[in-house]
């Protein structure tokens, strides 16, 4: 009987790590899952067009709106991609490099 009991003691906290090692798993898949949601969504929305219309503005001087941020910078897009634009800005008298993911922007707008 002790034999029984130790057998169903160890079973139930195999039964407890598999569960546990199962959320760490479905939250990587959702991860992985959220991820290629977006990259559907962006290409169905025209996201590849606006990296396309971005690579248009190098060299410009732009304001550009993020969904992170609540301010605005101003500055010269030195280079983009398909997923990134490489942005100089100033701030408090430094010159700051960023870049900046083509999905997390929300408006560009050009300054002339």
């Amino acid at each position: 009987m002790e034999i029984f009991y130790m057998i169903l003691s160890i079973s139930f906290f195999g039964l407890v790590v598999c569960m546990l090692s199962s959320d760490r798993l479905n939250a990587s898949i959702n991860r992985k899952l959220r991820r290629k949601i977006k990259k559907s969504k962006r290409s169905s929305n025209g996201g590849r067009e606006m990296s396309k219309i971005i690579t248009d503005i190098v060299g410009h001087k732009c304001c550009i709106y993020s969904h992170e941020s609540i301010s605005q910078r101003i500055g010269i897009v030195n280079s983009a991609d398909d997923e990134w634009i490489n942005f100089t800005y100033k701030k408090k008298d430094k010159t700051i490099t960023s870049i900046i993911r083509v999905d997390s922007i929300r408006s560009i707008e050009l300054v002339e």
